[in-house]
């Protein structure tokens, strides 16, 4: 009877699922009618998650660097380091050191994640998607 339902009326999928209900609460909202005097604008939601995520953010801003073409006074580097690259691809070279080659991997397949350390102090470990596809050539 529940598969004819779904096959029926088609499958609701909850969007909200994994989201506390104290949170749904907070920024949830709900249709009101256009008379009410109280309704909320699209720029006071932005303002309004603008102020409760303030807090999150301690940091003055980094300064980017300079961007520097390492070719601008050898204007023929440029065109031996694009002829190089080329002749490497070619060759099919896979440096070491990357992960790439079988001797580097900790099991006998490509591993499908990485942790990388990030954070103060490298206490924070992100776990990162190698998809062989993507990463290796």
């Amino acid at each position: 009877m529940r598969l004819m339902g779904q096959l029926e009326h088609g499958l609701y999928i909850d969007d909200c699922d994994h989201i506390h209900p104290d949170v749904i609460n907070q920024y949830h909202i709900r249709e009101q009618a256009a008379a009410d005097e109280q309704g909320w604008e699209d720029e006071e939601i932005a303002a309004h998650l603008e102020q409760d995520q303030e807090s999150n953010f301690h940091h003055t801003a980094v300064r980017v660097p300079r961007r520097i073409d390492p070719f601008k006074d050898a204007p023929d580097s440029f065109s031996v380091f694009e002829e190089t690259l080329q002749h490497v691809q070619n060759e099919g070279h896979m440096p070491i050191g990357y992960g790439l080659h079988p001797d580097e991997w900790e099991t006998d397949e490509y591993p499908s994640f990485e942790h990388i350390q990030s954070g103060w102090h490298a206490h924070k470990e992100l776990r990162i998607a190698l998809p062989d596809m993507i990463w290796r050539p």
